[in-house]
């Protein structure tokens, strides 16, 4: 399998980073009709943006964002899918385009290269709960926005945010707003598609994604757990029996490790045996 890390993502945009990770995933992948969606709609806003009618000569890098926020969310359409938060649908980006509907990760990666295309000071923050983009106006004012709805997030909703991820006695830090590399949010990204994957019972794009996972993270007790139930579900015991008993090994004990320790019994239980 291609190594998805050969790319060098930190020299193209992160959107362009997530077409490569789709494509990956699943050779049928539209990527040439998704490259000119987002061109096309590329052109569009430069047309938007070059119109005085529309945004002052003078405008500021501020005025510029609220019409890119506008266009993005009011005229184009896009949204945050809040009823189906979860499905492949939102991660993939054939679908997203389509649809209009998407992920923190998928619509702030869009709102990411629309941004930089007029020189906004914009950088992709990988927060503990979901995916921000970060704008740096100065020193002394620094924004973050949601892409999820389109609205800034003040310091209030950010501590509420980690308090809900890390516990009542957690604090805002300022390693939760640092900036991302690309890599780092395209594994995410992977992640979540994967997950969205294995709920959706579409366990060979699933297998796909777990290895390309393996190919830069090859140490994870929970990247094995999770192979070795893909495998399973495709009927692949032997490979199952591997892997879960890898995790089990490295596992500490909890309501986690019991679980796998079942469905590994169960699995073992329920193999044919061969006679020789």
């Amino acid at each position: 399998m291609r190594k998805l890390f050969d790319e060098d993502f930190e020299s193209i945009e992160l959107i362009e980073g997530g077409v490569i990770l789709n494509k990956t995933i699943d050779p049928n992948f539209p990527d040439v009709k998704v490259k000119a969606q987002i061109e096309a709609l590329r052109e569009e806003l430069a047309t938007i943006m070059s119109d005085p009618a529309q945004l002052s000569p003078e405008a500021t890098g501020k005025e510029k964002l609220a019409l890119i926020i506008e266009v993005f969310y009011q005229r184009w359409g896009f949204v945050g899918d809040d009823e189906t938060f979860f499905h492949s649908n939102n991660s993939l980006l054939d679908k997203v385009l389509e649809k209009r509907k998407g992920l923190p990760v998928t619509l702030g990666a869009l709102l990411l290269f629309f941004c930089r295309q007029h020189n906004l000071p914009v950088e992709g923050v990988n927060f503990p709960t979901q995916f921000l983009l970060r704008f740096n106006w100065s020193d002394n004012d620094i924004v973050y926005l949601n892409p999820f709805i389109g609205e800034y997030t003040d310091e209030h909703t950010l501590q509420a945010w980690i308090i809900g991820y890390e516990g009542p006695l957690a604090k805002l830090e300022r390693r939760h707003l640092e900036t991302a590399d690309n890599p780092m949010v395209i594994g995410r990204w992977l992640g979540i598609i994967k997950q969205a994957l294995i709920s959706e019972d579409r366990f060979e794009l699933a297998l796909s994604c777990s290895k390309l996972v393996f190919t830069f993270n090859d140490d994870d007790p929970n990247e094995f757990r999770d192979r070795g139930l893909i495998y399973h579900k495709l009927g692949c015991d032997a490979a199952a029996i591997a892997d879960l008993e890898y995790f089990l090994s490295k596992a500490p004990p909890g309501v986690e490790a019991t679980l796998v320790g079942h469905e590994l019994e169960k699995i073992k239980l329920n193999r044919p045996t061969v006679v020789h």
